[in-house]
């Protein structure tokens, strides 16, 4: 009884922490506008890339591969939680801090969505997210920073489930150039930062246990 009591507290604290991330996002609007320093970063190979609407689908999926895992992280393993969290929130406001300092923007292609979910999807998106400030890609970010976590889990998480989380990334991550939405250097620049702060994250640690094994060793 006591067990569950401290669990559902803890969950509890979990949860009140991920509001964290919620207000830091629901900041982006501030920074998504137009301010006239904009700089376009297309390259050749983005011009290789070819429009495709129905890459619609995996750009919106993110919010539900996000969603889910945080979710998953949040229910089942408190550590790793808290290190995505601080991740999460960490590449938020320094993606903001680049906005400002650094602001870009994306064309976009000039086509009707149509109606149905495509055209839907489209409006939803494009009413939402300006084509300003796309360098760090924060769906790249997160996507990447989410699925590093999840290739470390060690608790309940499958081969299959890794391995779907995998391609889920790739279909995330190519879905931004396809539909237009962010540029090569806009996923790179989100790749680097993602890997960054995991790697700032666990630095310390690594270093303590490798130390550990070599003054083990040593007595040995």
């Amino acid at each position: 009884m006591a067990r569950d009591r401290e669990y559902y507290n803890s969950l509890i604290k979990r949860g009140l922490y991920s509001l964290t991330y919620i207000v830091l996002s629901s900041l982006y609007p501030l920074t998504n506008k137009l301010t006239g320093r904009e700089r376009e970063l297309t390259t050749a190979l983005d011009n290789m890339i070819p429009f495709n609407k129905y890459f619609i689908y995996p750009y919106v999926y993110w919010y539900l591969y996000v969603a889910a895992f945080f979710i998953y992280f949040l229910l089942c393993d408190e550590e790793n939680y808290y290190k995505m969290l601080i991740s999460l929130n960490v590449g938020v406001v320094i993606s903001y801090m680049i906005y400002i300092i650094f602001p870009t923007t994306v064309p976009r292609p000039n086509f009707d969505p149509g109606g149905g979910l495509v055209g839907f999807l489209f409006k939803f998106v494009y009413s939402n997210d300006n084509p300003y400030n796309c360098l760090p890609s924060i769906h790249v970010l997160n996507t990447m920073t989410i699925a590093i976590y999840v290739q470390k889990d060690k608790l309940h998480l499958s081969k299959t489930i890794k391995i779907l989380s995998i391609i889920s990334a790739i279909l995330i991550i190519y879905s931004t150039f396809a539909i237009k939405q962010h540029v090569v250097l806009d996923a790179i620049a989100g790749t680097a930062l993602s890997f960054g702060i995991y790697g700032a994250l666990h630095l310390k640690p690594y270093l303590a246990k490798k130390k550990s094994m070599q003054e083990v060793s040593n007595v040995q």
